[in-house]
């Protein structure tokens, strides 16, 4: 039940923030003498009144917090803690010395920040520990608590409470930092908030920048022991791999950590894009090797297409790569008239642009439509070519891999990447682009025939027989085998391990000679395996077999499709007329053999990027030689652009170092974030504003500025208002109606209150002297992100 957090153990029960304290003893970093009450303490000591709380909580709703939250605070005035546990306490506990109480949440404690929920009890001894550890209990049920969970929808049943121990630093400074903008999706800028007893002091540094964004005249500590803090941030951030919140407690000699938070509800909000995680290597290496081929392609599609220039069609955000999907459907609207829900399915778009289709936009797309088709028989009738090029120079490297020295590596490094590469990674864009606009163009030409769930039954038939390793020439083996009686059984019912052993001894016949074809074909290097940053392809015998046998045993439902599309099809032919059925079907079948192709470009990409990474290897290794990398693994925390600067002489080999530092640096520090798929929305941007402050919170509102200087002003507060008011806490922000959005002129904020309003979904916006500069009753709209306000009328 008592944990030791200033050890290297770390159970599941004591909740996430005593487990980050685990985490940065573990680390080696100065946290006071910690221990943690785990949730078994918590659920034996509560299990008389657990029915009743849950009777309670059954009932809870937004009108009835307060009542249920006092009356479940009486249920534990009869909550005690077992004599033994209470001795063990006491022995932890110094005669001379006072200690601090946290909760630490356990539960869906990763999902949801509780910042600011719930007390820290100071000043903790011997005769005031165990009444507070038990309030530390009852705070689960405090009005805020029930308010979040409730706001929320988290499952209040599921949570529990372990108590944090910690010795109590004496200090007159606290710092309170977060490693980054949660806000702007700034994520090297941290802020920094410094308070004593009677000033306080913030700072914006950008790490990546090595510069002040803002920084206050007055100081409380030295410059010295500022950069002392950025550096430890930085250490804690890399050390955990997530964003985090940190409270400091800093004396003459030490800076102590007294707790970390990650951040949570970073706001994705990039104003004028949609970004989409995109299925690439994390690492800047890898992801500048893509994102330089990925944004060539969507200039020579805008250039062709006449369309304005975009400046980022990729983006790094958390240590992952993320496309534009504003670029793909401004190349698809120059082709095709994509604007319906097929479109927006194929690339998830939440919040569909409305298109204007214009005169002169219908007379460009059909003078576009020829761009199409060209590229459509150029990767039919020139793919075979193609391919034997790719693979021949695939051979021809696979041979040098002995063979290169430290004298040729560099040449044969930028021949790979900046030719070979860089060249079948524009033709497999390009081709995934198109077959995104010929999809889309084969809807609007059947839309009138067919409906949605239909058409994409034809295509999901197309993609399941022509996708990535599932590709025509492996169903047709699959096929064989299934409608021979004998082979069906044989691969039904023997093992992976007994097909291997017959195959690799010639020992049966039941089309090993296919097999032993589709091998050679498609399995390469299969004995070379790395942990690298990005998976390549490798076609084991063995991975094949299970193929086969998962394919088998899915066979009905391929061939359930294939009849649900025949049948489409046929429907296809009796509503058409002759002439019009047989030029979608041939479009249909070049879609089909584009599909093919992309699988198959996509297998020859897999090479290369095992061909890149041998010998990106072996060009570690020579930088090694040359002190600018430490191990060959730091290769990949440089930029594509910036080995080549350095081979051509533009940068000299501790300009390199130092940017693989600071990449490597980023990395880390978001190497166990989990981003969602979705890091944009598009929403209107507020022009020619009045006032420009600092965002706390997104979203765009409008509504009625209401000036409030007391609390009793606060129950005529609407739905319609914007609250204007010197500061605003944690514990005001749940006493608060359903309001618009809030304005303040405190630009000491606590992080606490910070995460409270982000997760409530409340635009907030700090202004100096905001309550001279607006007027009360007037109207305006407020962007809470970009922090701008604009009057507007009612």
């Amino acid at each position: 039940m008592l944990v030791e957090l200033n050890g290297f153990i770390c159970q599941g029960n004591i909740g996430n923030k005593a487990k980050s304290i685990v985490d940065l003893n573990r680390a080696g970093f100065k946290v006071p003498t910690s221990v943690a009450l785990d949730t078994s303490l918590y659920i034996s000591a509560t299990k008389n009144i657990k029915n009743k709380i849950d009777l309670l909580i059954d009932r809870l709703t937004f009108d009835n917090i307060e009542i249920i939250s006092k009356q479940i605070k009486i249920l534990f005035s009869n909550v005690t803690l077992p004599d033994d546990i209470c001795l063990q306490i006491f022995d932890l506990l110094h005669p001379t010395d006072t200690y601090l109480l946290r909760c630490s949440i356990d539960g869906v404690d990763s999902n949801y920040s509780y910042a600011g929920l719930y007390p820290v009890k100071i000043n903790i001894n011997k005769s005031n520990i165990i009444e507070n550890i038990l309030e530390c209990y009852s705070s689960l049920y405090s009005y805020n608590s029930l308010y979040y969970m409730l706001k929320n929808n988290i499952d209040i049943s599921s949570i529990s409470v372990a108590v944090i121990i910690q010795k109590e630093i004496k200090t007159n400074i606290i710092g309170y930092i977060t490693s980054m903008d949660p806000v702007n999706l700034n994520t090297s800028l941290m802020s920094i908030n410094l308070f004593n007893e009677k000033y306080k002091e913030n700072y914006s540094y950008d790490y990546m920048k090595e510069s002040f964004i803002y920084e206050d005249d007055y100081k409380i500590v030295s410059n010295e022991r500022i950069f002392e803090i950025i550096e430890l941030v930085k250490d804690i951030q890399s050390t955990l791999g997530y964003p985090v919140d940190i409270e400091l407690a800093i004396t003459n000699s030490s800076i102590y950590i007294l707790h970390t938070r990650p951040i949570n509800n970073i706001l994705y909000d990039n104003k004028d894009s949609i970004y989409r995680k995109k299925n690439m290597s994390p690492k800047l290496f890898m992801y500048s090797l893509v994102n330089d081929t990925y944004t060539n392609v969507i200039n020579e599609y805008y250039e062709a297409l006449k369309i304005k220039t975009q400046c980022n069609p990729v983006t790094l955000e958390f240590n992952t790569c993320y496309y534009n999907v504003k670029d793909i459907s401004n190349i698809i609207d120059s082709i095709v008239d994509y604007d319906n829900e097929y479109f927006y399915n194929n690339l998830n778009m939440e919040n569909p642009i409305i298109r204007k289709n214009t005169f002169l936009k219908k007379i460009r797309r059909r003078k576009n439509i020829k761009i199409l088709y060209d590229k459509i028989d150029f990767y039919i009738e020139e793919f075979d070519e193609i391919k034997n090029i790719y693979n021949n120079k695939y051979t021809e490297y696979c041979s040098l891999m002995s063979k290169v020295n430290g004298k040729d590596i560099e040449k044969i490094w930028l021949k790979i990447v900046f030719e070979d590469y860089n060249n079948i990674y524009k033709l497999y864009t390009d081709l995934k682009i198109l077959v995104l606009i010929q999809k889309n163009n084969l809807f609007k030409e059947l839309e009138p025939y067919l409906e949605a769930n239909e058409f994409n039954s034809i295509i999901n038939i197309i993609e399941e027989t022509s996708k990535y390793k599932i590709n025509k020439i492996f169903n047709e083996l699959v096929k064989k085998i299934k409608n021979d009686e004998d082979a069906y059984k044989y691969w039904f019912s023997s093992s992976t391990l007994k097909i291997l052993k017959d195959y690799n001894d010639n020992m049966n016949s039941y089309y090993h000679d296919e097999f032993r074809s589709f091998i050679d074909n498609y399995g390469y290097l299969s004995y070379f395996k790395f942990d690298l940053s990005e998976s390549f392809y490798v076609e084991d015998v063995e991975d094949v077999i299970r193929d086969i046998k998962k394919q088998l045993a899915n066979f009905e439902v391929i061939q359930d499709n294939e009849i649900e599309r025949l049948d489409v099809i046929k429907k296809l032919q009796n509503d058409m007329m002759d002439r019009i059925y047989e030029r979608s079907m041939s479009k249909i079948q070049d879609l089909q053999q584009l599909i093919i192709n992309l699988s198959e470009l996509k297998d020859i990409i897999s090479k290369f990027n095992f061909i890149v990474k041998r010998f990106s290897k072996t060009l570690a290794k020579l930088y090694i030689n040359k002190k600018i990398l430490e191990n060959e693994s730091d290769i990949w925390y440089i930029s594509i652009n910036d080995i080549y600067n350095y081979i051509d002489g533009e940068i000299d080999g501790d300009c390199l170092k130092e940017k693989m530092i600071k990449s490597k640096i980023y990395y880390k520090s978001f190497r166990n974030y989990q981003p969602i798929d979705n890091i944009g929305y598009i929403h209107e941007f507020i022009d020619n504003y009045d006032y420009k402050g600092r965002g706390l919170s997104t979203d765009i509102v409008k509504g009625r500025v209401r000036i409030i200087k007391s609390l009793k002003e606060l129950e005529t507060l609407t739905h319609e208002d914007i609250l204007v008011t010197k500061t605003i806490n944690t514990n005001l922000l749940f006493q608060l109606p359903t309001i618009r959005g809030i304005i303040i002129s405190d630009r000491y904020i606590s992080n606490s209150t910070k995460n409270i309003l982000r997760e409530l979904k409340i635009p907030c916006i700090i202004l100096d002297n905001c309550s001279k500069k607006l007027s009360d009753k007037s109207y305006i709209a407020m962007d809470g992100a970009l922090g701008v306000i604009k009057k507007i009328r009612k």
